[in-house]
C-alpha cells in the first residue's frame, strides 16, 4: 500500500496583477519612497511590453479602445519630438495608461466574471484604505507640489475620480453576480462616499449628493429601460460636450455668468481657471494638430505656476493637439454608444467624471480603466 502526500500550494490569482497598474498616488509625492515608485514603474514598463506583444500576436490588435490608446500615445510621442522632448518624458504615462487597458482587456477575455470581481475588490480595498487614512491622518501622509494635503489616493482633487470609478466597478460586480445592487454594495458605496466629505472639496460633495440622488432614483424606479430612455449614453455625452463649450468658451469671453457663479459661491473665473484656459487656448492655437508637448507651464503671475490647464479636455488638446483629443473622444463615443447595455447608475458615474473633468484634470488612467471595463462588458452583453 502506497500513498503520496501532496505539498500544500498557495496560488496567487493572476488577477491581482491589476495592482501593478494601480500605483497609489501618494507614492508620487514621497521623495523618501522614490525607489519603490521607480521599481513599480519599471515593472509596469516590462509588463506592458510583454502584454503588447501578446495582444498583437494572439488578438491581432482588434480592440478599438486599446487601439485608440495606442494611437493617442503615438500622437503624444510625435508631439514630444516635435517640441524637443524625448520619449523618456512620457514613458511612465505610457506604461501606466496603456498597461491598465491591456491588462483589463486580456484578463477580461480570460474570465470576465473573475476579472471584474478582483478588480472591484482591489478598488474597494484602495478606497477603504484611503477612508481610514483620511480619518486617522487628517493632515495626510504626504505633501503635494504646493503644500497640498495628500492621502493614500492623492489630494482633495484626486479623490473624486477614484470614488466614481471604484464605485462604478463595485456596482458592476454586484450586477454581474446578483443582477442588482445589494445592501452590502450600497454599504460599501456609503463608506467610499465619506471621503468626499472629508477632503474639503465642495465639488466632491455636490457630486456625491447628485450621485446618491441617482442611487435613490434607481431604487425607486426599477424599470431600467425607462431610465435609459430619458438619460441614455449618447445624451449624456452630448451634455458633456455642451457643458464643456459653455463653461470654457463662454466664460472666457463674457461676464454674463457673474450672478450665476455667485449662486455657487464662486467667482466668474472659477477660482482663476478662466485665465488658465485662455493660456491653454493660446497653446492650442499655436500648435493645433499635435499640441505643445508634454511639459507646459501656465504662468499666471501667481506665487506658484500651474502645470496643467485645470480642464482635462483643454489639457489634452494643449499637450497633444486636436488629434490627441480626438482619440479620447473616439474612446468615449465607443463606450457611450452602447451604454444602454450597462446599468444607468454606472454610466452616470462616468458622466459625473466627465463633467468634473471640465474644471479639473483627473488622472487619465482611471478614466481609461473605466472605459475599458465598460467596453469589455458591453461586448459580452452584445453576444448574450
Amino acid at each position: 500500500m502506497s500513498f503520496t502526500i501532496k505539498k500544500p500550494t498557495m496560488k496567487l490569482p493572476i488577477y491581482w496583477i491589476f495592482i501593478l497598474f494601480l500605483l497609489p498616488p501618494f507614492l508620487l509625492n514621497r521623495s523618501d519612497l522614490f525607489i519603490i515608485c521607480d521599481l513599480w514603474h519599471l515593472a509596469q514598463l516590462v509588463m506592458v511590453c510583454i502584454m503588447a506583444f501578446y495582444y498583437f500576436v494572439n488578438y491581432r490588435a482588434r480592440n478599438t479602445i486599446v487601439n485608440a490608446v495606442l494611437c493617442y500615445y503615438i500622437v503624444a510621442i510625435i508631439s514630444s519630438y516635435l517640441n524637443g522632448y524625448s520619449i523618456n518624458t512620457i514613458k511612465w504615462d505610457i506604461a501606466s495608461d496603456l498597461g491598465i487597458v491591456l491588462v483589463i482587456y486580456l484578463l477580461f477575455n480570460k474570465n470576465k466574471e473573475k476579472a471584474l470581481y478582483y478588480l472591484s475588490k482591489i478598488l474597494w480595498l484602495y478606497l477603504l484604505i484611503n477612508t481610514l487614512v483620511m480619518l486617522i491622518w487628517s493632515n495626510g501622509i504626504a505633501s503635494g507640489r504646493i503644500g497640498q494635503i495628500v492621502w493614500f489616493l492623492g489630494g482633495k482633487n484626486n479623490i473624486l475620480p477614484w470614488i466614481l470609478i471604484g464605485g462604478g466597478c463595485i456596482i458592476l460586480d454586484s450586477y454581474e453576480r446578483n443582477k442588482k445592487i445589494t445592501f452590502i454594495t450600497y454599504l460599501k458605496l456609503a463608506i467610499c462616499s465619506v471621503q468626499a466629505f472629508l477632503c474639503d472639496s465642495s465639488t466632491a460633495v455636490v457630486v456625491m449628493i447628485i450621485l446618491w440622488g441617482i442611487y435613490v432614483i434607481n431604487i425607486i424606479v426599477h424599470n431600467q429601460k425607462l431610465l435609459n430612455f430619458f438619460i441614455g449614453g449618447k445624451r449624456l455625452f452630448l451634455l458633456v460636450a455642451i457643458g464643456f463649450v459653455f463653461v470654457v468658451f463662454f466664460t472666457t469671453r463674457s461676464n454674463v455668468l457673474q450672478e450665476f457663479s455667485e449662486w455657487f459661491g464662486k467667482d466668474v473665473t472659477f477660482n482663476g481657471r478662466t485665465g488658465i484656459w485662455i493660456v491653454a487656448l493660446n497653446y492650442i492655437k499655436d500648435n493645433p494638430l499635435f499640441g505643445a508637448g508634454p511639459v507646459l507651464v501656465f504662468d499666471m503671475g501667481w506665487s506658484v505656476y500651474m502645470t496643467h490647464a485645470h480642464c482635462l479636455y483643454l489639457n489634452i488638446c494643449a499637450h497633444n493637439g486636436i488629434i490627441g483629443l480626438s482619440c479620447l473622444i473616439y474612446i468615449l463615443w465607443n463606450v457611450l454608444k452602447n451604454a444602454k447595455k450597462i446599468p444607468l447608475v454606472v454610466i452616470f458615474s462616468l458622466f459625473l467624471y466627465l463633467i468634473g473633468s471640465i474644471v479639473e484634470v483627473y488622472s487619465l488612467s482611471t478614466l481609461l480603466l473605466f472605459c475599458m471595463v465598460l467596453n469589455c462588458l458591453e461586448q459580452k452583453n452584445s453576444r448574450t
